[in-house]
């Protein structure tokens, strides 16, 4: 529930990635997803609940990656009261 997202798993190899769509698609928030689940409020433009979809109490963002042979994963929640 982060921004247009409902549910999304986006898996990227090795690589060079390119993500592409008219505007207002989402590019844009796949990005701020992962900035979200490293940094939290502190790497988004509007408001906390600006990232919440519409119509939904919370979101959550998990993010998995390997760095240097070592995996990670990382997840953030964050609820509208």
């Amino acid at each position: 529930n982060f921004k247009p997202y409902g549910d999304a798993d986006l898996r990227l190899t090795e690589g060079v990635t390119v993500i592409h769509g008219l505007n207002g698609s989402g590019k844009s928030s796949l990005l701020e997803a992962c900035f979200f689940a490293l940094y939290g409020s502190k790497a988004l433009d509007g408001t906390l609940e600006d990232v919440i979809t519409n119509g939904e109490e919370e979101t959550e963002v998990e993010l998995w990656f390997t760095h240097d042979g070592v995996s990670y994963r990382v997840e953030r929640r964050l609820k509208s009261y």
